[in-house]
């Protein structure tokens, strides 16, 4: 698992813009996905905004990213946050991914990067 914590805050560190975060999903112990947010939108991202009550939250999310670019089941979401200096910094998912997630065809783990670490995300426990 360490490995791929530490892919998720590389790939944190190659994210443009000001929120700098990355994702990794994995499908059983392969890689399905390892993506950044993004400043572009897609229509998901739309639908899921609208449907938290959060319309403005229109820029592509890493997790959502993560889940749609995935040719596989996702079971395990790795998301983390840095700043400009590449220190880790909370990453716990939004409200829009939260319904992305909770939606999602079958159960996914959720980790996230604190400013210690890393966290298992316990509203995605079964």
């Amino acid at each position: 698992m360490d490995r791929w914590l530490e892919r998720a805050s590389e790939k944190a560190n190659e994210a443009e813009g000001r929120a700098k975060v990355g994702c990794v999903a994995l499908s059983g112990p392969n890689l399905a996905a390892c993506v950044t947010n993004l400043q572009k939108t897609h229509p998901r991202q739309l639908s899921y905004a609208k449907k938290a009550g959060l319309p403005k939250k229109a820029s592509l999310h890493a997790e959502i990213s993560a889940l749609l670019k995935s040719d596989d089941l996702v079971d395990t979401l790795i998301v983390a946050r840095v700043d400009k200096k590449g220190n880790l910094k909370l990453a716990r998912p939004c409200p829009v991914c939260e319904l992305a997630i909770e939606t999602y065809p079958n159960d996914i783990e959720v980790w996230y990067s604190t400013e210690d670490g890393f966290e298992k995300d316990e509203r995605f426990s079964q």
